[in-house]
């Protein structure tokens, strides 16, 4: 029945049934692809009409739908009717900014396009994370997820640090105790980010599409770039890049002390991804800028906030800064009074009003920090 939901290994997986009147996405994700390959009367005979290499530039076609406010609004329905209220009720939360398309082709392990079994943890979800995956054809037997129950799970990834396993063991581990997911249209399956789950070749003979999302509750703890802001969004907040005013005289300004973001990438690399960017808007900057090493306080942003003639500032992201919180809003307050933008491509966002200031400043207080 719809809007029903099993749970399943003491509550980290369920079952869940949804209307597809009301989110029909075999019919919608058929059209899309029609779009590029009319010839194409099936989503799961797409293996016959073109070559494995061709299914990346495939992807890349979804991609750009995807992440459109036509199909983000209707993924947002779908996670507001069906994931949050199991995993989040009554708190707020954030999405995944760009959906992931899965399609799994027959025998796809010959051809390279093979997703070898992994956790959310392990490739960079926090535990507040939570995953709906939605295949949008019959998944069963070879061709659809594999997963591995909450107990061996936890055994795995305990073993895989400790005795430090190879790829090919923990693949070959989770292989001989994973059991399939099999989900019919109408249905999807939800889980939590500690289970290893992955492929087996498919030895179906059809290629399985899915998607999936994820949901990032509030206060949860992010140590590395799927930030929120950037990798995740809020509901009715859908990322489009910004109008840059060409006019106004832009400089690049990296912080090459702000280790928690950019690591240790040497800053002109980043300077050089920021300044691309400009380049592609329409905005040719007239110089670019580093922080001072040593400074913690970013001296050099005020500066040029307050003491130069430059208008427009792209900084890689709201997170960018070495500076303590109270201190980074200090500076923005002090841009937006001078009618300075500051860009920051990583989350999408120009800031030139005292909206687009709350809305970095919700960001940045999602997870309690803003470092």
């Amino acid at each position: 029945m719809v809007g029903t939901i099993q749970y399943q290994d003491d509550n980290t997986q369920a079952r869940v049934e949804y209307d597809t009147q009301e989110f029909p996405f075999y019919d919608m994700f058929l059209d899309h692809l029609q779009k590029k390959h009319p010839n194409v009367k099936r989503l799961e005979d797409i293996h016959k009409h073109i070559e494995m290499s061709e299914f990346v530039d495939v992807r890349h076609h979804f991609f750009k739908w995807m992440v459109s406010k036509e199909y983000s609004q209707i993924a947002e329905t779908y996670v507001a009717k069906h994931l949050a209220p199991h995993v989040c009720p009554n708190q707020e939360y954030m999405l995944q900014a760009i959906p992931m398309l899965r399609m799994v082709p027959p025998n796809q392990l010959t051809s390279g396009y093979f997703l070898m079994f992994h956790t959310g943890t392990i490739t960079g979800y926090p535990e507040g994370v939570d995953t709906i995956w939605t295949p949008i054809t019959r998944a069963y037997d070879s061709n659809t997820m594999h997963m591995v129950n909450r107990a061996d799970s936890d055994r795995i990834s305990k073993l895989v640090n400790a005795e430090q396993w190879s790829v090919k063991r923990w693949q070959k581990e989770c292989e001989d105790l994973c059991f399939p997911i099999t989900i019919e249209k109408g249905q999807a399956w939800l889980f939590k980010q500690y289970h290893w789950h992955g492929n087996v070749n498919n030895e179906t003979d059809i290629t399985r599409w899915s998607w999936d999302m994820r949901t990032l509750k509030q206060g949860s703890i992010i140590d590395n770039n799927r930030r929120p802001g950037s990798y995740f969004r809020f509901p009715n907040d859908h990322h489009e890049t910004p109008a840059l005013d060409p006019k106004r005289k832009w400089s690049v300004y990296v912080d090459q002390t702000a280790e928690e973001w950019c690591g240790t990438i040497p800053h002109y690399i980043v300077r050089e991804w920021v300044w691309t960017k400009l380049q592609k808007m329409g905005v040719t900057p007239t110089s670019w800028n580093n922080e001072h090493f040593t400074t913690t306080w970013n001296p050099n942003l005020e500066h040029h906030i307050c003491h130069s003639d430059i208008k427009g500032l792209a900084l890689p992201s709201i997170y960018s800064l070495r500076s303590e919180i109270t201190r980074k809003f200090e500076m923005f307050k002090m841009a937006l009074e001078r009618d300075v933008h500051l860009y920051f491509p990583a989350e999408e966002i120009l800031m030139d009003s005292q909206s687009k200031l709350d809305k970095i400043q919700r960001i940045l207080e999602f997870t309690n920090s803003g470092n």
